[in-house]
């Protein structure tokens, strides 16, 4: 909620303005400072806006997946993930307790891939974890904002363009 000085326009009302202006520098850095790549921020800020004939095209078409990520309940993934991570330290002991069972055969060679693939997961999640908090930061919002509420907002501006 971003006001201006006169309280009468949002931050969304100010990157409407620039979009339908045709500054397409200044809604290239947006996107680049929020994906967290200052370099590419700074060369689009001193872009030329001729660069970028139909800016609201350009910005729709570099956020293909944000009514996915609006839909998405971030809660739920990483329920999902603590889950999958319970069940596999489950499958451990049972591993452990019965070395030279069936069971143990055939499940050895799953688990063993199921836990990279798992260690995998948790890696990626803790990225955006430390990411989502990195563009909390950058756009003022408070640090308890779900991703689904910042990306349902991002998503209603641009079908609103």
């Amino acid at each position: 909620d971003t006001k201006s000085a006169d309280g009468k326009s949002t931050l969304l009302h100010y990157l409407a303005k620039m979009l339908t202006k045709g500054k397409a520098a200044e809604g290239g850095a947006l996107l680049a400072l929020s994906s967290g790549n200052s370099q590419a921020a700074t060369e689009g800020a001193n872009a030329k806006a001729s660069t970028q004939p139909d800016t609201i095209q350009t910005l729709v078409a570099d956020l293909p997946n944000i009514e996915t990520a609006a839909k998405l309940c971030w809660k739920d993934v990483c329920a999902e993930i603590d889950s999958l991570k319970a069940s596999m330290n489950q499958i451990s002991t049972q591993l452990e307790m019965e070395s030279a069972s069936a069971f143990s055969t055939s499940m050895g060679s799953f688990h063993a891939m199921a836990s990279t693939k798992l260690s995998e997961l948790i890696v990626e999640r803790d990225g955006v974890i430390k990411a989502w908090a990195e563009l909390l930061g950058w756009l003022g919002e408070e640090k308890k904002t779900q991703p689904e509420e910042l990306f349902s907002s991002l998503h209603n501006f641009v079908i609103t363009l």
